[in-house]
């Protein structure tokens, strides 16, 4: 089932085992230390698991994704198929590998993520993304709508450090919409880890458009939750030391560009 693999792209071969099941019909990269997460039943048959009675759904988008858990597993099936799809999973850029990638280069910074444990991908473009599944998490959306007002301004404010943090290190998301943010609440603070990792830009230095992109999408998913005032503060502690120009002026594009899409979206 598994057998050495030299993979030039990650940083030692001894962690790591190519991994294909299905009679050779998906292929991929497996932490050797976490090979036993993944479950037998989905090493057998990965489709017949995905859709079968003994997970639970997290999600299902009938033409792009379906995200299940198992234990303490969390499995991402892409589910392209197309030849744009194939191409991409051939040049080494499909979603489940994307989705490693990252999540292992967000390790080495430190930054949290779902512990990754696999990733495969099929011949005809749809790949699986395997990781850690983080038990009494929610994502930051659900979490405000329950949590009572003195609960979302610590979130706001805890989530503004992470997010700077991230900045920091170069890091984007180009979909960071709060349901993308996973949040921890059991302890005197909370805990955010960043999810969908195959949507991770990382560059060697801080780039406007993506940070600004970044901005816009997570104070998008904060407009219902807090005023214009709130927003701004938010938006200024995420640029809080950031080598970037006229941040007065991204604060005020990014918080006004963020309440008129709100605004439009109720008419």
């Amino acid at each position: 089932m598994f057998k050495g693999y030299k993979a030039k792209s990650l940083k030692s071969d001894l962690n790591y085992f190519q991994l294909t099941i299905n009679s050779g019909r998906y292929s991929g990269i497996c932490l050797k230390n976490n090979q036993d997460m993944i479950p037998k039943l989905f090493i057998t048959s990965p489709i017949d698991f995905l859709y079968g009675k003994q997970v639970e759904l997290l999600k299902d988008d009938h033409n792009s994704v379906r995200v299940i858990k198992f234990e303490d597993t969390c499995i991402k099936y892409n589910k392209g198929r197309s030849f744009r799809h194939a191409l991409k999973a051939w040049m080494g850029y499909s979603r489940g590998r994307k989705s490693f990638h990252h999540a292992l280069s967000m390790a080495d910074r430190f930054l949290a993520t779902p512990d990754p444990f696999c990733y495969l991908e099929g011949k005809m473009g749809d790949s699986f993304y395997i990781s850690r599944f983080i038990p009494f998490s929610t994502n930051v959306v659900d979490y405000l709508r329950e949590a009572p007002s003195e609960k979302q301004q610590v979130c706001r404010k805890q989530l503004a450090l992470f997010l700077n943090k991230v900045f920091r290190l170069c890091v984007y998301h180009k979909d960071l919409k709060g349901s993308n943010i996973l949040i921890i609440d059991i302890g005197s603070k909370p805990l955010f880890l960043l999810i969908d990792t195959d949507e991770v830009a990382i560059s060697k230095k801080v780039s406007s458009p993506l940070l600004k992109k970044s901005l816009l999408r997570i104070t998008r998913s904060l407009v219902e939750f807090f005023h214009r005032e709130d927003l701004a503060e938010f938006v200024d502690a995420c640029l809080f030391n950031l080598f970037v120009s006229d941040k007065i002026g991204i604060r005020r594009q990014v918080v006004d560009k963020a309440i008129l899409i709100q605004e439009r979206l109720q008419l």
